[in-house]
């Protein structure tokens, strides 16, 4: 993005879950091997953090990869407004999906309408099993802050009660009146309280479990 719209939409109309993966897996190999910035060090710890789909493959991403680069794993693990499974569209829209070619998506907050192609769907095909998000919560054996506002529309506060029961170990915070984004917006202004709880919260997770 450019700061204010999507500047390269085919890029955006190409990701799925598997692309995201592997990007995810590109920094932390970088960030693990020394390589991610010039003179920044090798961390002795590493959290993970995913908001919305980001969420779900933050889980997927800290159960599946419990061990790599300098022999250490994520740690800690923090989601926010977490989708807890991949199949997030009725038949019918993927029938005509499939059908055009290409699914519009609304940016609500600058209007931008976004095309994707049919290629997440090819990805979730091929890929089911290994894409679970469910089975990757119930894997996840680090200390995870599940954050979720009640109010949100765009992924409903029953996701989070779902991943939560699939580990139960985990910490579940629902923001009362938050919505999925908990009040902030672009470009940020401050002085929003729920989203000042959340990364207060985020803050002292990662502190306390990484520190």
């Amino acid at each position: 993005p450019d700061g204010e719209t999507f500047s390269e939409p085919e890029r955006f109309a190409r990701a799925t879950f598997s692309r995201d993966l592997a990007d995810i897996e590109t920094v932390w190999r970088a960030l693990t091997t020394g390589t991610l910035v010039p003179g920044l060090a090798v961390p002795t710890r590493v959290g993970a953090f995913g908001h919305s789909r980001g969420g779900g493959e933050a889980v997927l991403f800290a159960a599946g990869k419990r061990e790599r680069g300098n022999g250490k794993g994520v740690e800690a693990l923090v989601t926010w407004a977490a989708v807890s499974g991949i199949d997030r569209w009725p038949a019918t829209t993927i029938a005509r999906w499939r059908a055009r070619g290409t699914l519009d998506v609304l940016n609500t907050r600058t209007g931008q309408v976004l095309q994707v192609s049919p290629d997440i769907l090819d990805d979730i095909a091929a890929n089911r099993e290994r894409l679970s998000i469910s089975d990757a919560a119930a894997r996840v054996q680090v200390p995870w802050l599940i954050v979720h506002g009640t109010a949100d529309i765009t992924v409903p506060p029953k996701e989070a009660e779902s991943l939560h029961a699939a580990q139960p170990k985990s910490a579940l915070l629902m923001v009362q009146g938050g919505n999925h984004v908990f009040g902030a917006g672009h470009p940020f202004v401050g002085g929003v309280p729920r989203f000042e709880q959340v990364m207060d919260a985020t803050v002292d997770w990662f502190s306390r479990h990484l520190l």
